[in-house]
């Protein structure tokens, strides 16, 4: 699955799309970098990890 839209990924009905199909986003607490329901916010960036069927970690990432 390859997500290429344009716009805001964050606001959209991206995430909320790959969560109805089973993608399970991690969560992250580490000095620094803390997920809030799998979304970590670093100033103008927005960044989520998953896994994907085989076990590597993906990530998506978005400036504003």
């Amino acid at each position: 699955m390859l997500l290429r839209r344009q716009g805001n990924f964050w606001k959209g009905e991206e995430v909320a799309d790959l969560r109805s199909r089973g993608v399970q986003f991690e969560e992250y607490d580490f000095p620094g970098l803390k997920t809030v329901n799998g979304i970590a916010t670093r100033g103008r960036e927005k960044s989520a990890w998953f896994k994907d069927t085989e076990g590597n970690i993906l990530g998506l990432s978005q400036q504003e």
